[in-house]
């Protein structure tokens, strides 16, 4: 049993396809030709307040069916043509489409290789567009199979925004100031209490 992906070409006429062997065995059809897109993207042109990146087609087409069935429509959702390794070069080559956006979702899969590929399109997007679903299984096809819907669009809703780490909130930054400046208010107070005493 195969997968057949269509990617477009800029004159509306299929250029390749991705074809997936189930399990999990990949090919291109013709052989040796690049991918001109994200997968999806000639469905959604430019602009607008959100788009949704994931890291497979099947993912994509799963966050696709829980808008349809949840809206009646469809909202902008893409996918990267060669999974988390590609992340990097495909979202670069096609960062101004990208950047039309509001915002930019990212809900890659939940494993070490979608952790790297996340922190790696976060820093090509820019912590001003993008933000990060996090998922209760590995990819968004799972949420939608074992949690429907509403849980898989819930997770998109409650995106975070991406700060890097060297950035620190301002609610952290308080924290952390308390952290070490009110044990030594305390303690400057108890001395000072302590020499009243010690004069009576």
């Amino acid at each position: 049993l195969e997968h057949w992906y269509p990617y477009y070409g800029e004159d509306g006429s299929v250029a390749t396809c991705k074809v997936r062997k189930l399990p999990k065995e990949f090919r291109s059809e013709p052989p040796g030709v690049t991918f001109p897109e994200l997968f999806g993207q000639r469905l959604f042109p430019s602009g607008g307040k959100r788009i949704i990146i994931t890291e497979g087609e099947i993912d994509a087409m799963a966050v696709a069916q829980a808008q349809y069935d949840h809206y009646g429509r469809f909202y902008p959702v893409v996918s990267l043509p060669s999974g988390a390794s590609s992340a990097k070069k495909t979202l670069s080559t096609h960062i101004k489409y990208l950047h039309s956006f509001d915002e930019v979702v990212l809900c890659f899969d939940q494993d070490e290789q979608g952790e790297q590929a996340t922190q790696i399109a976060c820093k090509v997007i820019g912590a001003d567009k993008v933000k990060v679903a996090k998922l209760p299984e590995k990819d968004a096809s799972d949420v939608l199979l074992k949690h429907g819907r509403d849980t898989l669009l819930k997770c998109i809703w409650n995106a975070e925004e991406w700060r890097p780490a060297s950035i620190i909130s301002s609610e952290d930054l308080w924290k952390s100031l308390d952290e070490v400046f009110l044990p030594l208010i305390k303690l400057k107070y108890l001395m000072y209490f302590e020499s009243c005493f010690s004069t009576l």
